[in-house]
């Protein structure tokens, strides 16, 4: 999609257009870079269904307007209690039920009291909008985490520079994702998706529907994974022999037209 990861974190389910063929993620100004203009870039049906499965696994679901309003990657001070109060909780049921050491359950509980200890005082002590930074920094963190771990447990993957930096972070996917696009189509569509500012994107006015298309034309150059790729040119052949066949009618049409066309010329009269 060419999102940084400073946006991404902090999209809402509601910024996901699920309706539109690609989705399309409508990025509110406050979150892009520079914070002036939205944008709007897409995802890959790859991509859609690793979001999907996401959402579904944290018990969000993006067809119900009521959590439009929710965040996807963001948490914050308040849910957090919750969570840790809930494990409390938990761990309470447990210790009533379980007869022999109930130390790790008890030294479990002692934690979740500290960490709820310092998320208060936190709560106290800083602004909304302090806590936000820091749950978007805290995201990005996680995030970036979680990039480290899937990375170096696959040695094709973790391979690093001279200077010891990995090949594949975050920023190298908009490194691909530019190269790709302006490679496949040109450089004003990949830039206008990736928020890149620049004075020739000012005489860049393709509408939604241009855009959609210009998407679609390259998702397949987006798409990581082989097994994905074989079917999304699956179904992009489906479509192309489901047009042809629309076609099939007029064309044949078509061709007697001009069949008695050319034989009226050479003097044949119909019936």
């Amino acid at each position: 999609s060419g999102i940084r990861d400073g946006e991404l974190v902090q999209l809402r389910v509601g910024d996901i257009d699920f309706q539109t063929d690609p989705v399309t993620v409508n990025l509110r100004a406050e979150i892009v870079k520079g914070k002036i203009h939205p944008r709007k870039t897409h995802l890959t049906t790859e991509a859609v269904n690793a979001l999907k499965d996401y959402l579904t696994r944290n018990k969000i679901n993006f067809a119900d307007p009521n959590h439009y309003s929710r965040y996807i990657f963001l948490t914050f001070p308040e849910e957090r209690l919750q969570y840790y109060e809930s494990q409390i909780d938990k761990l309470d049921s447990k210790i009533k039920q379980e007869k022999g050491d109930q130390r790790k359950f008890k030294t479990a509980q002692t934690i979740y009291r500290h960490k709820i200890s310092q998320l208060e005082n936190q709560i106290r002590s800083m602004s909304k909008q302090e806590q936000y930074d820091r749950s978007v920094r805290s995201a990005k963190h996680a995030l970036i985490s979680m990039l480290v771990r899937v990375v170096d447990s696959i040695p094709e993957m973790a391979k690093r520079h001279e200077n010891d930096l990995r090949d594949i972070h975050f920023h190298s996917f908009r490194y691909f994702f530019k190269t790709i696009v302006t490679d496949s189509l040109n450089s004003d569509f990949a830039e206008a998706l990736m928020g890149h500012t620049s004075l020739k994107l000012t005489y860049y006015k393709k509408n939604d529907e241009q855009r959609r298309q210009s998407y679609s034309k390259i998702e397949s150059y987006l798409t990581i994974s082989d097994t994905e790729k074989i079917r999304f040119e699956n179904q992009s052949l489906k479509k192309e022999k489901s047009e042809f066949e629309r076609k099939i009618p007029e064309l044949v049409n078509e061709a007697l037209n001009r069949i008695k066309e050319d034989l009226k010329r050479e003097g044949w009269k119909s019936p």
